[in-house]
């Protein structure tokens, strides 16, 4: 097992015929060996596959992406086993799916800023200097009020498969995610409550119960009225019967989303 001091034929002579073989040798051991060492070959290139030897007792492998060695797999030597390892998990998320993250808790970190992959927050002001979506976003929009808040903005990264793409900023705007058409917002709504209420003639309401209260309001020295007399109203307030906020949203856990763009 071994690493080419030199890996490849010389490139320029005189070369004698023995240390053109040696050379050759070396470089034939490097690759019958995995280019195995305690640290990645000085000659490796993206694509790379090397072996480390420097824990003993484990062998793991390597591929070099050009920036980062990214683990393969280790081999346990005296028993056998083969753990598949991933040393960078969000270097393996597909791009354009929102990834949700509690980062409130403590030990939870956002994904780095300084890798070859990069992730957007789905957040709106977060474009300024020292950001986390600093130079990555442009055109970005907010307008409307709580709960009714519009946020997008546009992908601005060069090498980036939805450069130029315009996204939703939903920690911003807390949409919901749905299952269905992919990029149809549609807007808050409640289903449709309908009821009748039908009365006789010179039949009193005397109460409401539920979401309905009635108010009187009565007429003083009206023709043929008295203590009684008056105007009596049905009213629907749903927070009598109901839970009511000024957004309709089921039971919920608030999450931070990030998505990769590149």
């Amino acid at each position: 097992m071994s690493q080419a001091t030199k890996f490849g034929v010389p490139l320029s002579g005189p070369c004698t015929p023995a240390a053109m073989a040696a050379r050759m040798d070396d470089s034939l051991m490097a690759l019958l060996s995995a280019h195995s060492g305690a640290s990645r070959p000085s000659y490796a290139v993206a694509g790379t596959v090397w072996l480390d030897t420097a824990t003993v007792g484990q062998h793991k492998y390597y591929c070099y992406d050009g920036t980062s060695d990214r683990l393969l797999y280790t081999l346990d030597t005296a028993t056998g086993a083969i753990t598949f390892g991933i040393t960078d998990g969000w270097s393996t998320q597909p791009i354009g799916v929102p990834i949700p993250l509690l980062d409130n808790l403590a030990g939870v970190a956002a994904p780095p800023k300084d890798k070859a992959y990069r992730y957007v927050r789905l957040t709106a002001g977060l474009t300024g200097a020292g950001g986390y979506n600093e130079g990555l976003l442009t055109g970005e929009t907010v307008t409307g009020t709580a709960p009714l808040v519009e946020a997008s903005a546009v992908i601005n990264l060069a090498g980036s498969t939805i450069n130029g793409r315009t996204i939703d900023l939903v920690n911003t705007s807390r949409r919901f995610l749905r299952a269905g058409s992919a990029g149809v917002a549609e807007g808050d709504a409640m289903q449709n409550i309908t009821g009748t209420l039908v009365m006789g003639s010179g039949v009193r309401i005397a109460a409401g119960t539920g979401p309905f209260h009635t108010t009187f309001d009565p007429i003083s020295n009206g023709a043929g009225g008295g203590s009684n007399a008056g105007d009596r109203a049905i009213n629907f307030d749903l927070s009598k019967a109901a839970r009511t906020a000024t957004e309709t949203r089921p039971k919920n856990l608030g999450v931070t989303y990030y998505m990769r763009v590149l």
